[in-house]
């Protein structure tokens, strides 16, 4: 009897330290923001830059993360940024070689890209 109420307070304590660190989100990835050059990127792609530091993000969790912290005037903004850009992001990606190494920046244009696909709209 003992042994299963040892067991049931350590398993009640771990979900509780689960439930209050994020379920294991880092703290890094509720304040993460992407580094980018804005030299490497064509100069009239350089205003969707603020938002692929914000949304840019490779890993699908720290993306999620991104859009659900987002005020609404953030994901209006995301959403004004690639409907203006996004064309234009396209076709500079599709300029990268195949068998080329995608850029830091180019990748977290083409994440940002994605990440308002996963808004659904």
């Amino acid at each position: 009897m003992k042994k299963a109420i040892v067991l049931i307070l350590t398993i009640t304590g771990l979900l509780i330290a689960a439930a209050i660190t994020g379920c294991g989100q880092s703290y890094e990835s509720a304040n993460a923001e992407i580094q980018l050059d804005p030299a490497a990127v064509p100069e009239h792609l350089r205003p969707a830059l603020p938002m692929a530091k914000q949304f840019g993000f490779a890993d699908g969790g720290f993306r999620g993360d991104a859009l659900d912290r987002a005020s609404p005037s953030e994901l209006a903004e995301l959403m004004r940024v690639v409907r203006n850009y996004g064309d234009d992001i396209d076709r500079w990606l599709d300029s990268f070689p195949p068998e080329a190494d995608m850029t830091e920046e180019a990748a977290a244009m083409m994440y940002m890209l994605l990440a308002y696909e996963e808004l659904g709209l």
